[in-house]
């Protein structure tokens, strides 16, 4: 058996599906879930290799005749793709791959935390579990969620070795932990609730008032920058630019959103999570063997961990049950708890806990493959610089049928309005468009243009897009 030992090194799948998704890694940002998202952070990317703003400063290009800075999450993630650019050129691929170096290593850092408190074997499936969740496929996308959990999952591994490693007492220890956590916390709020874990610890009574004392200032210095940048920071930027990425809902309107939305809220967590039904199904049944066996240390970590995940739900609301990555910073307690599960019946029933796992795993993988791959009708997309360059300068506006989904924009590398088809067929809007700058409006044929039309002269035309000058 020793020569199958390879298999149960987390480090060895970690590198295996790390090298999985290199498939598609240079790929434009058209794949089906969430490419708008993607593009948003990829415009402040490309804003910055162009050298059209500052680090403070992020900018994007969706926001009409405004000047296009912005409110929003601290962009390092994006400013680093921008010097990758300065590296290596101009692409598509040097976002994905830091997403998904530092996703990667989040997994070993997660894996490190369970073995710690339990068991290899519950290490390995819950990091498994994780792995081939809806970390599978986020985890190369060039957004903020798994980036910031990740690093403060790492920043929180830190912490814990602070307190009950061999190493238990050093300073030293605290260092990566408050350097992680700020990076993490900064890149994306939300990820700030996992920091609540450490909670349980303070409560400890084998562990020294010194520690708890010290840990609990440097928790307040790690969530500090992100109070300065998410309240103090950009309020200014939104007070003197007018345009925000998310302002979330008050917890009144929040909490009945989501309680009149119960169904897509709570199919975040069944399905959404894991990308599948058995995940969820496996952790269900973990909540129960976690009351049975009265593991009530792990039951009050999930307990107040969910408690202020609630919360973040509710100020998200509509947002929430609305984008599926919203789950994200959730699922790591998730997988715990599947861990927790397939361990208690690899000592029953063996084979049962590794099919049941294999089961998680190609459920996961089938319903995120398609990410991979870019669908032939998005690739004309790609089209839309060439087209622009005989007929608009890069510093024009232009309007194109995005319905909100600026890809077209990115694309086409010019700044201006993302509207939907029925809007830019209305005269009142053009007349707008035109009072505030806008000399070109771009059609995608293929993004819902059938049935309209505009009264305006027509200044190129394909099978793929048609242009139209606005005329003063």
């Amino acid at each position: 058996m020793k020569r199958f030992a390879i298999l149960k090194d987390i480090r060895l799948w970690i590198v295996l599906l790390f090298l999985i998704r290199l498939v598609g890694i240079s790929n434009p940002p058209l794949e089906r879930s969430h490419s708008w998202r993607q593009v948003t952070g990829l415009m402040v990317a490309k804003n910055y290799y162009e050298g059209n703003t500052s680090f403070l400063y992020p900018m994007v290009d969706d926001t009409g005749a405004k000047i296009g800075v912005i409110g929003m999450e601290f962009p390092i993630q994006y400013y680093i793709t921008a010097k990758l650019y300065n590296l290596f050129g101009y692409g598509h691929w040097q976002g994905r791959l830091l997403t998904l170096i530092i996703g990667s290593l989040g997994l070993l850092f997660f894996y490190r935390i369970v073995e710690r408190f339990y068991s290899k074997e519950m290490a390995f499936f819950a990091t498994g579990a994780l792995a081939f969740s809806i970390w599978f496929s986020f985890s190369r996308k060039v957004m903020p969620d798994i980036v910031s959990v990740s690093l403060v999952i790492a920043a929180i591994h830190y912490a814990l070795s602070y307190l009950y490693s061999l190493k238990s007492g050093r300073i030293s220890l605290l260092v990566p932990f408050i350097l992680l956590g700020i990076l993490g916390v900064l890149i994306k709020l939300p990820a700030a609730y996992l920091l609540s874990v450490l909670i349980i610890p303070l409560f400890d009574r084998s562990i020294a008032l010194k520690q708890k004392a010290v840990l609990a200032l440097c928790i307040a210095f790690t969530v500090a920058p992100s109070v300065w940048w998410y309240f103090i920071w950009n309020k200014h930027l939104v007070d003197l630019y007018g345009n925000w990425y998310n302002l979330g809902y008050s917890f009144n309107e929040g909490l009945q959103l989501i309680i009149s939305n119960l169904k897509p809220t709570v199919e975040k967590f069944y399905f959404s999570s894991f990308q599948g039904f058995v995940g969820f199904l496996l952790f269900a049944i973990g909540l129960v063997l976690m009351a049975i066996k009265r593991d009530f240390r792990l039951l009050m970590a999930i307990g107040i961990l969910f408690l202020v995940f609630g919360f973040y739900m509710v100020k998200s609301g509509f947002f929430f049950f609305h984008h599926n990555y919203y789950i994200i910073p959730f699922v790591p307690v998730m997988a715990i708890v599947v861990g927790y599960t397939l361990r208690d019946l690899l000592y029953r029933y063996r084979t049962l806990s590794y099919v049941l796992f294999l089961v998680v795993a190609v459920e996961g993988i089938a319903n995120q493959q398609h990410d991979f791959f870019i669908r032939s009708k998005e690739l004309p997309k790609l089209e839309l610089e060439e087209v622009m360059a005989g007929i608009s300068q890069k510093n024009e506006l232009i309007a194109v049928n995005g319905d909100g989904n600026p890809q077209l924009l990115y694309m086409a590398k010019r700044k201006g309005w993302s509207i939907s088809s029925e809007k830019l067929a209305e005269p009142q809007f053009q007349d707008y468009l035109k009072s505030h700058g806008c000399s070109i409006v771009a059609i995608h044929k293929a993004s819902a243009w059938e049935g309209y039309r505009i009264n305006l002269p027509v200044v190129y035309t394909d099978s793929h897009f048609v242009l139209y000058k606005l005329t003063n």
